[in-house]
């Protein structure tokens, strides 16, 4: 195999690294949140990563490029074990670790610091957030502007990702004390970018110099840099941004922006003079993981747009309404590919917009004409099509006429909170007599994991008689406005899916295994089965989501041939739709929780693969490609485990199942120090249910060294049969 099939490829070094995770015999390290979630080009600077499982940790990732990180520190929390290590070191605050500073580098140890946390009223442990990483970054000026994740590699493997931006602003980190007026920090420069942390009753507060009709726009990121927590205490960081003039009036305020959580405000500057910028949380909580960036400045900014899309291979104009813009529209060109697309503005001084998402599809699409408020002005349309449209103001309501045949099968579904519209829509289908067939409000799309209202709707029907019949689409809050657009698709059912890998970091040995969950997203009544592969050099058990499954657990495994290394693998699944063989790309993805119990699939940039060197041993299953184990209900089946040991010291190797169906188990099992496979009996009881198919994971731990390794088996299919 050649090497140069593998991207993002981490140098060979990982061969003689010692370090190399014991496959699950720790906790996976998890963080939670980067201060400062962001820097500018051209400057090194110090950030801090808080989390939990983060001893050992050898190495930063940032996707994208022209940043570089290397690890400075480890700071643990003071316990009374760690003060007794101390001392039996004769009082040695710091302890090494066996991880290098950077990849690549082996002769400098990464420095464990005990220190202690000061717990004082503004700050509340967390255990989730006990351990504290200090990196330093080095932030080229040819680097990217935008959004990247970063990741800490350790020894028990990769991290979640967070979120980190690099900008082109000019960035402060705020100092305390700075809640008071007096104490209000100066921001010499606009626009400009703050970067700052919340502890509980905390608030900062910022003076800028701003001069008669400038339009200041002040953005905020909090909600958008740490989404999802790990536990619902204090919960949410819900930043609110207020801005007082020299006599202390307040002359803005904000907490939120439309649907969105991370506030915005708007100032039209009335006279020159000094102010004062305040940010809050709304009820006066804090954590490490309340940070922010809050830009400042005459900032263009996209409000509104319209159209939402476009046809593929098209040139659409599209009109703009926001702040500072340079132009009151633009021409986005489609291209041919199906793909959405994204736009933003850049004025006279260089600043570029907010990116806003634009739809393309390959129906044909039209607009919606005023008047059609009820169905004696209904705007007649022919299916299939897309209607780009608006709610104009509020109490205004679209009304569509179109004749169709009895046993068509139709989908209605509206695209607009997820085009970043704040229209909440709600669809009704009726008869040419007005009698209500169908009707829906919200519908849960999984393929926006980010999204806390699902506001479009969409539904589905069969037409029982031909004849003519009325989709009507209203804002349920009876709102409306020029941003208040929409696009509405009206045509048969389409059916469709997309994937989603959980989660979006792997760690694995060289020829070993680790367990994923593939998600097939179905579209307008798609039921059929999905078959799953990856890149050469990677495979999957089982590939395949059976039919109508939401869902199914598998292994991929990484061959032996797959240098030690971090890769990208592509996922991808292949389906026949109405005799049409269509393929998809699998999105990563981390299934995460949100306050009070929802979780949903929030996207990663790039699916995460950290193979290491080969493991002590491997276990494998004597099975044929595509074949399942089938075992008879009340009964048993014998299959062959296969151990391959790379060392003499490894002995008995213990297998188990993890977390298999209800009434499937297997007999205790014990591979010998010599033997190299092993007979093992799954047993189906009462409880199993006939017909039922999955996937079987096998887990094989051994000691070697004082080490505890836990390797996983690619995933055995099965099948319980009567």
């Amino acid at each position: 195999m050649k090497p140069n099939r593998y991207r993002h490829m981490i140098p060979a070094i990982f061969l003689f690294l010692l370090f190399a995770p014991r496959a699950q015999a720790a906790a996976l390290p998890h963080i939670g949140y980067i201060y400062p979630a962001g820097g500018q080009q051209s400057l090194t600077f110090k950030a801090e990563i808080g989390g939990q499982y983060l001893d050992k940790v050898y190495a930063v990732y940032v996707t994208g490029n022209g940043v570089k990180a290397k690890i400075l520190e480890h700071i643990l929390p003071e316990t009374p074990e760690r003060i007794v290590a101390a001392r039996e070191k004769g009082g040695q605050s710091k302890l090494k670790t066996d991880g290098p500073t950077s990849i690549g580098k082996t002769e400098s140890a990464v420095k464990t610091t005990l220190k202690r946390k000061i717990k004082s009223f503004k700050q509340q442990p967390n255990v989730q957030l006990e351990e504290t990483v200090v990196i330093q970054l080095t932030v080229s000026p040819e680097a990217t502007p935008g959004r990247r994740e970063i990741r800490l590699l350790t020894s028990a493997g990769a991290s979640n990702p967070v979120v980190f931006y690099v900008g082109s602003l000019l960035e402060y980190r705020e100092k305390e004390p700075n809640d008071r007026e007096p104490n209000a920090k100066a921001l010499p420069t606009l626009p400009s970018v703050i970067n700052g942390q919340i502890m509980p009753g905390d608030l900062d507060r910022f003076r800028i110099k701003a001069k008669k009709g400038q339009s200041l726009v002040l953005e905020t990121k909090a909600r958008a840099l740490v989404p999802y927590l790990a536990d619902t205490v204090p919960g949410w960081f819900q930043p609110v941004i207020t801005l007082f003039d020299a006599n202390g009036k307040e002359v803005g305020y904000a907490d939120d922006y439309e649907f969105n959580p991370d506030p915005i405000l708007f100032y039209d500057v009335p006279k020159d003079g000094e102010y004062v910028l305040e940010i809050r949380d709304a009820l006066y909580r804090g954590r490490e993981d309340f940070t922010y960036r809050l830009t400042v400045g005459e900032l263009p900014f996209i409000a509104g747009r319209f159209p939402l899309g476009g046809p593929a291979g098209s040139q659409v104009f599209i009109t703009v309404s926001g702040k500072n813009l340079p132009a009151a529209g633009l021409t986005v060109d489609t291209g041919h590919n199906v793909p959405d697309t994204y736009f933003d503005l850049k004025n006279k001084e260089g600043l570029v917009s907010n990116p806003i998402r634009f739809a393309v599809d390959t129906l044909p699409e039209m607009l919606e004409s005023e008047p059609n408020n009820n169905s004696q002005q209904a705007q007649p349309i022919t299916l299939p099509v897309i209607i780009n449209g608006r709610v104009q103001t509020p109490g205004d309501r679209d009304v569509f006429s179109f004749t169709a045949k009895a046993g068509r099968e139709i989908a209605a579904e509206v695209i607009a909170r997820r085009l970043d519209s704040p229209l909440d829509s709600i669809l009704q289908l009726t008869d040419s007599n007005g009698k209500l067939l169908q009707a829906n409000d919200d519908y849960e799309d999984k393929n926006f994991g980010l999204m806390t209202h699902h506001a479009d709707s969409y539904l589905t029907y069969k037409i029982p008689t031909d004849g003519t019949y009325f989709i009507r689409l209203d804002d349920i809050q009876n709102k409306g406005g020029g941003e208040y657009a929409y696009r509405l698709r009206l045509s048969p059912k389409q059916p469709d899916f997309t994937l989603r890998v959980v989660p979006s970091g792997i760690t694995l040995a060289a020829g070993s295994s680790a367990v994923i969950t593939a998600y097939a997203l179905r579209k307008d009544g798609f039921g059929g089965a999905v078959k799953l592969s990856a890149d050469k050099g990677f495979t999957l058990s089982p590939a395949i989501i059976a039919a109508q499954a939401e869902k199914t657990e598998l292994t991929i495994t990484a061959s032996t041939e797959v240098p030690p290394g971090i890769f990208s693998p592509r996922i991808t699944g292949t389906a026949v739709i109405q005799g049409q063989e269509y393929q998809r790309q699998a999105v990563p993805a981390d299934d995460m929780v949100q306050a009070f119990g929802y979780r949903q699939l929030v996207p990663a940039e790039k699916l995460f693969v950290l193979v290491t060197t080969p493991a002590a041993f491997t276990i494998s299953v004597n099975l044929t490609s595509g074949e399942r184990v089938k075992i008879p209900k009340n009964s048993t089946a014998a299959i062959v485990v296969n151990a391959i040991r790379r060392s003499n010291n490894v002995q008995g190797i213990k297998l188990e199942l993890k977390d298999p169906p209800p009434g499937i188990t297997m007999a205790e099992t014990n591979i010998g120090g010599k033997t190299a496979k092993s007979k093992v009996i799954l047993k189906a009881d009462k409880e199993a249910v006939v017909g039922l198919k999955g996937a079987l994971i096998l887990t094989g731990t051994a000691w070697l060294n004082k080490e505890k390794y836990i390797i996983t088996a690619p995933a055995i299919p099965f099948e319980i049969i009567d």
